[in-house]
């Protein structure tokens, strides 16, 4: 009797497994209570009961069984609107909120349709959705396209499962981008992801649930929790838009000169031959406050590129009749066949503020002029066609601040009643709006801007194809180099010993082949520059080609001067890498060598590298070579560890 006693707990134990296993791997009509053991696709979830209900016009079903993955049962429609309802309970006993996924295995001839569920909703029985609930399900079968079922036919139902999910997504609602929607289960807590979206002209007001923003209204970044509240698979949110506090005008405005009228999106039924904003960037109230310039120059006319003329595409610069240099502010003109950028604080000579353009270089392409206050500092940063943002010009320490307004197409000039230097041009998209304080650098510009600290060697100029470069007179040619076909030497605006860029890291390379090697320009032609010249000796480095010898030429300015000299008729390729204050480098693929330090650099310069020509002092190109070159690539950045060079390379 004793043994029996102690088989008693072991029987008892063994029963409550294999009741809470629910007979899943057998077939069978058991019942654990009310609940039997039958079709279990999931872990813990089950089809409970399957019953006939309803038949109409002669529908039957005589049985139904459960098997571990089925649903069989007889039917019989001898009609074509015969029918047979079944009532379907399915019970889970998961934590996880389940759905059926697909109802499958019918013949051809028979169809189903569901009442009170639809596929993919949430198994839920008043507002209960797991750990036990029942939900029952009423599922009608029925020929189809006119088909009967004469004699009983025993079917096989299969159903199956998922955790249920929904997803919400984003439509930019007339802006522009992408956003990756969020998949959720039921009850689980997510934060919508901040916008990504824009619109020129315009700000992110919100998300709604409707695009007109009649619906339910959420923020950028808010907290959300089961916001699909009609069982949509799919909840899409629009993004709510609220027009600037700045100027837009979308579309083409056509600047004409002085005294003919601004045709176009920005004329506005008015007669003006320039824009007046009204907006004072540089005033008391403004001054510190972060903004977006932008606009896409689409023409010129070559008579106001003289250098006479100086033709304002736009201007917030304070001028007056007081020594040159200075006036603070920012402007874009034409001077000398270039465009002329400045930005000032007006407290140094003015040829210190200026960066000179080629005119192609800004044609077709978006630029952006930018205010950027980060707390300590405030700079100016220009953008172009996405590339960027590059230092224009630290303007913390201002020299006043002055209520000269923004105006396109002309400037206002001392008294800001005086309107001189109107352009003729065609400009699209032209807007400017304030940001927020806060608007980090990357939104402003609107690309990634990666920290000093963390900023990996980046490509931020490549001429791969061959260009042939022409001499002085007459353009670059070559399929490969298209964009360049307009002019007879390469401006990179790459600027490697400007204040914002000595401490980086650099790697240059280039070939070049087919070279003239006759006398140009005093003996001197250059193929590759970023050396300041001035009355004594210029610093930085070049390449240039001096009577029969290729001169590689890198200085520091206070006393270190190098020079290493190559064969014409042996060169095809130089590679320069400056790591650290330590510069190397690579002629003809033969292995980086150890060449100067720059520990005692004189000061930063803002010379752009050149490729076919030298820029000189005054800003003016000369010394254009003849010759083919090509992969000209320029890399920027921080090297890692395995990158060497250092004076054991000597």
């Amino acid at each position: 009797m004793r043994s029996y006693i102690k088989m008693l707990p072991i029987f008892l134990l063994g029963t409550i497994l294999f009741l809470s296993i629910g007979f899943s791997a057998f077939s069978s009509n058991l019942t654990i209570g009310d609940i039997k053991a039958s079709v279990r696709p999931t872990k813990n979830i089950r089809v409970t009961a399957f019953y006939a209900k309803d038949n109409s016009n002669l529908g039957h079903s005589s049985w139904e069984e459960y098997s571990s993955n089925k649903i069989v049962t007889s039917v019989y429609l001898p009609n074509a609107d015969s029918s047979v309802s079944y009532i379907m309970e399915i019970t889970n006993l998961d934590s996880e909120v389940m759905a059926v996924e697909s109802i499958t295995g019918l013949p051809d001839n028979l169809t189903y349709r569901l009442e009170d569920y639809k596929i993919n909703d949430k198994l839920c029985n008043n507002d209960k959705c797991n750990l036990g609930v029942k939900k029952r399900i009423k599922i009608v079968l029925e020929n189809k396209d006119g088909f009967t079922l004469d004699d009983e036919t025993v079917i096989g139902i299969d159903i199956t499962f998922k955790i249920y999910t929904y997803r919400v997504s984003f439509n930019a609602n007339s802006g522009s981008g992408s956003m990756i929607p969020l998949d959720l289960k039921y009850n689980e807590q997510a934060n919508l992801p901040s916008v990504t979206f824009t619109k020129q002209g315009y700000r992110f007001k919100e998300w709604n649930t409707k695009a007109d923003g009649t619906g339910t209204s959420y923020n950028n970044e808010q907290s959300i929790i089961d916001i699909n509240t009609n069982e949509e698979e799919e909840v899409v949110l629009y993004a709510i838009w609220e027009k600037n506090d700045g100027i837009y005008y979308p579309g083409l405005c056509v600047f004409n000169g002085e005294g003919v009228d601004v045709e176009g999106a920005c004329a506005e039924g008015k007669h003006v031959d320039y824009i007046n904003t009204g907006v004072e960037p540089f005033n008391d109230e403004n001054y510190q406050k972060n903004f977006v310039l932008t606009l896409t120059i689409n023409s010129v006319d070559d008579d106001h590129f003289k250098n006479t003329y100086r033709p304002t595409l736009f201007n917030m610069l304070y001028e007056e009749e007081d020594e040159v240099g200075k006036y603070p502010g920012a402007l874009l003109r034409g001077e000398g066949g270039k465009w002329f950028l400045q930005g000032s604080r007006g407290k140094e000579p003015d040829y210190t503020n200026k960066i000179l353009f080629n005119k192609e270089d800004l044609l077709g392409k978006e630029f952006k002029l930018i205010r950027y206050n980060d707390g300590s500092s405030i700079k100016l940063y220009y953008v172009i066609d996405g590339h960027g943002p590059y230092l224009l010009k630290d303007i913390t320490d201002l020299s006043s601040t002055f209520n000269t307004p923004l105006t396109f197409g002309a400037s206002l000039e001392e008294d800001n009643t005086t309107v001189m230097r109107h352009i003729k041009a065609t400009v699209s998209d032209i807007s400017f709006e304030f940001a927020p304080d806060g608007t980090s650098l990357s939104d402003l510009a609107g690309i990634d801007v990666i920290p000093e600290d963390e900023r990996v060697m980046v490509t931020v100029f490549a001429q791969e194809g061959t260009c042939t470069f022409n001499g002085a007179s007459q353009n670059i040619t070559g399929s490969d180099c298209s964009l360049y076909h307009d002019i007879n030497y390469i401006n990179t605006d790459i600027r490697l010993f400007s204040n914002e860029n000595l401490s980086k890291d650099f790697d240059l390379t280039f070939t070049m082949s087919n070279y003239d090697t006759s006398t140009q320009e005093d003996s001197q032609v250059t193929m590759m520059n970023a050396f300041l010249e001035r009355n004594t000796a210029g610093y930085g480095m070049l390449l240039r080609r001096n009577r029969s010898n290729l001169e590689f030429i890198i200085r520091d300015g206070n006393g270190q001067n190098k020079t290493v000299t190559f064969k014409v008729n042996e060169f095809s390729s130089l590679r320069i890498i400056k790591k650290g204050n330590n510069v190397c480098y690579d002629y003809n693929n033969k292995g980086l060598k150890y060449i100067i330090n720059f520990d005692n650099f004189a000061d930063p310069f803002s010379v752009p590298v050149t490729f076919g020509g030298s820029i000189n002092k005054e800003g003016v190109p000369f010394r254009f070579i003849t010759a083919d070159m090509s992969n000209m690539v320029i890399k920027m950045g921080h090297f890692d560890e395995s990158v060497i060079c250092n004076e054991s390379m000597r």
